[in-house]
């Protein structure tokens, strides 16, 4: 539909192709970019979205799967569903919490705690990829400008 008031077209004209779309841009550097992160952390074993969690418990272990949940931005059942891969693949433990019996505590296991520096090794690998070819001005506006995104797009 060609009109007027179409963004696409101006005068009749296309402004822009389906790939220069910023909705198509950023579908593309975040899938580019969550692959990326799939490889690195393939090679360790982990799949994508696993990292954050360790990450959360690497600051404070023990966290309740709620706290867990409330802490990554995913629901419950996100974080369940994590957890026990992660538990088969030897990472985490979950125990009840003696104050509160509805809760279960997440605790690192030694192989949890041994993948920090690996881990930490493959996000700096994917960071420096990420921003690649940018200036330390144009990252600081890059992270300014997805920040705003990201708000604009929250509840």
């Amino acid at each position: 539909m060609q009109s007027g008031t179409d963004p696409w077209f101006v005068g009749g004209v296309a402004t822009r192709t389906p790939r220069s779309d910023v909705n198509q841009v950023l579908v593309r550097a975040a899938r580019a970019h969550r692959g990326e992160a799939a490889r690195l952390l393939g090679g360790l074993g982990l799949h994508p979205g696993q990292e954050a969690l360790l990450q959360v418990l690497w600051e404070r272990d023990g966290r309740t799967q709620a706290e867990l949940a409330r802490e990554l931005g995913v629901e419950a059942p996100t974080v369940t569903k994590m957890l026990q891969r992660m538990e088969q693949a030897d990472l985490v433990e979950r125990s009840g919490d003696p104050q509160d019996r509805r809760a279960l505590r997440v605790r690192l296991t030694t192989r949890g705690k041994r993948l920090r520096p690996r881990v930490e090794r493959a996000l700096a690998e994917l960071r420096s990829r990420t921003v690649a070819g940018l200036s330390a001005r144009e990252q600081a506006q890059l992270r300014a400008l997805l920040a705003r995104v990201a708000e604009n797009l929250s509840d």
